[in-house]
């Protein structure tokens, strides 16, 4: 299993302190995941900010390609063969991602 998450900073938001620090950091608005398995299945998730905890997380799904496009990055790039079978069943999560 491969997981791979980042953040997102898409929209500016107050910089906090860290805990028993003066620091402040930047907070980032959104978090990506994405988790794929050697055999060629996956699944990706965006979590905004503001999700609440007790968030269904399927209901953060996107594609891989969104999460690409967000992040500015490409992801599993030595695929030459960009085909994934979903692991949303594996997951829990029934249906199609959100786009």
């Amino acid at each position: 299993v491969y997981v791979l998450t980042g953040p997102l900073y898409e929209r500016v938001l107050q910089p906090l302190p860290m805990p028993n620090g003066r620091e402040r950091h930047r907070v980032p608005s959104a978090y990506w995941k994405v988790i794929a398995t050697a055999d060629g299945r996956l699944s990706a998730f965006i979590f905004d900010q503001e999700t609440p905890r007790d968030a269904n997380y399927c209901d953060m799904r996107v594609s891989l390609e969104e999460v690409e496009l967000r992040t500015n990055l490409t992801l599993f790039p030595r695929l030459e063969e960009r085909q994934f079978a979903s692991l949303d069943a594996a997951l829990g999560c029934p249906s199609e991602p959100n786009t």
